[in-house]
């Protein structure tokens, strides 16, 4: 019962999210995980129906094609989104973590998470959805920051840069090694959705 109150937190209370003790890093990677797997779902489903997934705006063109078979291609990106997603809560929050510290935050890693899990929960729910994902990208940007200053105890203005920074350096490393994915929107975030 207690993860749908996080998850419900996290969309709808971010006030209550970063004024609640902070859940063990097991505990957000569960959150996410849970909340992953709808965006899994979704994929697995363009997958059978295109052969390909748009959503997360990766340069993949044929699933079926790369993996043999349909149903086989539709599972691995069903799996492959839960393990980005919960590979991205872990290396996003160690990276925030970093920039954060840079910009005072001093109260440990296990602090920065719920950051990293309120603003990836949201997207991974909604951020797929047309037009909703103009919301989830904003709220997001907004509660990422809010809590980030809460729980690391600094400034609003110093969790934006420590926030900021980090996804500057992302999308210009992306756009880089990945030019298709910028197009299609992958690096307007830290989450595998199109924003586009």
């Amino acid at each position: 019962m207690r993860v749908w109150k996080r998850i419900n937190q996290t969309m709808f209370h971010a006030e209550e999210f970063a004024n609640t003790k902070s859940d063990s890093i097991k505990e957000n990677i569960f959150l996410v995980g849970l909340a992953s797997v709808v965006l899994a779902l979704v994929c697995a489903f363009e997958v059978l129906r295109l052969g390909r997934s748009s959503l997360t705006g990766l340069p993949v063109t044929n699933l079926i094609e790369f993996f043999g078979s349909a149903p086989f291609a539709a599972t691995s990106a069903f799996l492959l989104v839960i393990l980005f997603s919960i590979i991205l809560l872990i290396v996003g929050s160690i990276f925030l973590h970093l920039f954060a510290f840079i910009f005072g935050a001093r109260n440990g890693l296990i602090n920065t998470v719920p950051a990293m899990t309120i603003f990836l929960v949201p997207n991974l729910l909604a951020g797929w959805i047309p037009f909703v994902n103009i919301w989830t990208s904003i709220y997001t940007f907004l509660i990422i920051v809010y809590v980030l200053a809460i729980k690391q105890k600094i400034s609003m203005a110093k969790a934006t840069l420590a926030i900021a920074i980090p996804i500057i350096i992302i999308t210009l490393i992306s756009s880089i090694i990945f030019p298709s994915a910028s197009k299609a929107g992958m690096v307007q975030s830290l989450v595998p959705v199109s924003f586009g």
